[in-house]
């Protein structure tokens, strides 16, 4: 599918996310048929964006209508779309993009991708920079092996919780490193700071190191002790990536080629600029537009929910980790782990 305008959405969830989706399929150009929220006055907000929808505030009435829309979005707190999930494949869905994390804990996860899977349907995270150009791109270069082998990644955010903006992280450590992680060590902030989408839900920060299984090291820092805008710092055998996201500031450099035959302990070689354009600001609708594209599109990495499972592995081994004394943890988890609920927003 190149042209959307034909294409049939329905958004479940219509907080300031659900608007998102909502503003992301308009920019598609493409029919939004049903919005539902247990919400009137989120009903009402949703029809100004999307005049002419069908509105339900039921999730079985939702569900029967959203099974005949081409592509239906899922945008409410995590821990109700695992059961959405559910209820929207039993009614027929065939093509589902939900926000993420998409549950709790490691067994609504797994149950979910397995009933999905056998029933030849697509569900599609939104971890939406491993769709968009930039991302792409980047990964490509690094494939390209001009910089080198990726060999350790830090990604430094503030206070934004483990499974809110660290499934973003996690996600974007396994993107560019390429490898799979096999060992999470980690911390749980204890700051309590209280979560800005209401007292109900628990999502602290922490640290988390993670090991590879191709030897790279991935480091996440997400505590609640800084408020500054997050950043990715990527080393290479010979270079360095440095992402500021949020202000569209994308730096690349490379040891010449003189000093790629250096030894690595030279250190001191200075590092030469690589080009490299955006073709893309940070804008979420327009990149959540991109991964509600590749859906739509049936794209082979749209079916990308083990790839979630893994990051919800990560965030649940870092709650592992500290409570066991900050030690290693492998992966996968064990199922002894599967059952541990965490009431992520």
């Amino acid at each position: 599918m190149t042209s959307f305008r034909d294409a049939r959405i329905a958004i479940i969830g219509l907080g300031g996310m659900g608007v998102r989706h909502v503003r992301a399929s308009r920019q598609l150009g493409a029919q939004i048929v049903a919005l539902c929220d247990t919400r009137g006055e989120a009903l009402e907000a949703g029809l100004g964006e999307a005049p002419g929808a069908a509105t339900y505030r039921s999730l079985s009435d939702f569900a029967s209508a959203a099974s005949r829309a081409d592509l239906v979005s899922v945008v409410t707190n995590t821990s109700t779309r695992a059961k959405i999930l559910m209820e929207l494949l039993r009614a027929g869905a065939r093509r589902v993009l939900t926000e993420k994390p998409f549950s709790t804990n490691l067994a609504d996860a797994h149950a979910v991708t397995a009933a999905y899977e056998q029933a030849g349907a697509q569900l599609t995270v939104n971890t939406y920079r491993q769709f968009c150009d930039n991302h792409i791109r980047m990964r490509d270069l690094l494939r390209s092996g001009t910089l080198g082998q990726p060999r350790h990644i830090a990604i430094h955010s503030a206070s934004t919780g483990l499974g809110n903006m660290g499934s973003v992280f996690f996600d974007l450590m396994n993107f560019y490193l390429d490898s799979r992680p096999v060992e999470v060590t980690g911390a749980i902030d204890r700051t309590g700071t209280p979560s800005v989408r209401g007292p109900q839900f628990r999502d602290p920060g922490g640290w988390a190191v993670v090991r590879y299984e191709n030897g790279a090291r991935g480091f996440l820092d997400s505590s609640e002790d800084t408020g500054v805008p997050y950043t990715l710092h990527l080393v290479t055998t010979y270079g360095r990536i440095v992402i500021d996201e949020l202000f569209n500031h994308w730096k690349v450099s490379v040891r010449s080629e003189v000093d790629k035959a250096r030894p690595l302990t030279y250190y001191p070689a200075p590092l030469a600029d690589v080009s490299f354009e955006l073709t893309h600001g940070y804008d979420p609708v327009q990149m959540t537009g991109v991964a509600m594209a590749a859906a739509l599109n049936g794209l082979p990495d749209a079916a990308n929910a083990r790839q979630a499972v893994t990051v919800m592995e990560m965030i649940i081994a870092v709650h592992v980790s500290d409570a066991a004394g900050r030690v290693p943890v492998r992966l996968p988890l064990e199922g002894q782990h599967h059952a541990l609920d965490i009431p992520f927003a």
